[in-house]
């Protein structure tokens, strides 16, 4: 049995769309990864698809995404005066599964991060007490 011949054509045409696919992927794929930098200057992607449909926007509601976490710490002055050992105020949960779809906690441990982003703008230099 005679395999069927392939006509150059049939096979230069293949390859032009694989390339050209597999181009347009990798640069859909680098534009949406660029315009995730946290330098606003690749943002401009964007404008060239206003409806968000081909270059997401994956940072959702936080235009300065959580680098650090914070570990809080508090002690009571009692009305001896005396002040009671360091407690830790807070503890980060390891994530579970379902917390990808729900997870209302999270506003708790947002807050919290918030509150110390702005004690830390307040306290300006390094080492300045909060009184």
């Amino acid at each position: 049995m005679e395999s069927p011949q392939v006509s150059p054509a049939g096979r230069t045409g293949r390859g032009f769309w694989t390339w050209t696919v597999g181009a347009g992927l990798a640069t859909w794929w680098l534009v949406t990864g660029a315009s995730h930098h946290p330098l606003r200057v690749f943002d401009r992607f964007r404008s060239f698809d206003p409806t968000g449909t081909l270059v997401p926007n994956w940072r959702f509601f936080a235009p300065e995404p959580a680098q650090h976490d914070f570990h809080i710490l508090h002690r009571v002055l009692t009305a001896e005066g005396e002040q009671t050992p360091w407690l830790e105020t807070s503890h980060i949960a390891p994530r579970a599964w379902v917390q990808m779809v729900w997870f209302p906690a999270r506003r708790r441990e947002k807050a919290l991060v918030d509150i110390c982003n702005e004690l830390l703008m307040v306290m300006g230099p390094a080492g300045r007490d909060v009184s």
